[in-house]
């Protein structure tokens, strides 16, 4: 059972991982595109107003976490032209984005060499 949370974990932050770099490329490819606003996933904020504890199978259920993922208006500054994408800022979010995917990446392959090795010992 713990294997199978840690697995649905891993695999609904890798989901939101490749969303946040899709609007992260989006925001770049639109740094000079007149009346563009620049966007973010908010996974971790709708996800943590919920704060929803189920202590038995017949409570609430969240469902799948990837459906809290937001795509909002990020909120910056907005130049003359009416675009509001901070070229500095994506930068620094693709790079964090990034780094959570190839760690969770890891994380992944790691859990599935535990179990296929359980597998290969268990039948000897």
């Amino acid at each position: 059972m713990i294997e199978t949370s840690i697995m649905h974990f891993i695999e609904t932050r890798l989901t939101v991982a490749a969303r946040r770099q899709q609007v992260i490329s989006a925001n770049i490819a639109n740094v000079d595109t007149p009346g563009y606003r620049a966007q973010e996933v908010t996974f971790e904020k709708q996800l943590a107003r919920l704060a929803l504890t189920s202590t038995a199978t017949g409570h609430i259920s969240m469902g799948s976490d990837a459906s809290f993922v937001r795509t909002i208006d990020a909120g910056t500054e907005v130049k003359p032209n009416g675009n509001s994408v901070d070229l500095d800022h994506e930068l620094t979010e693709m790079t964090t984005n990034g780094l959570e995917y190839i760690t969770l990446m890891q994380f992944l392959q790691s859990k599935l060499r535990t179990i296929r090795s359980s597998i290969m010992d268990g039948g000897s």
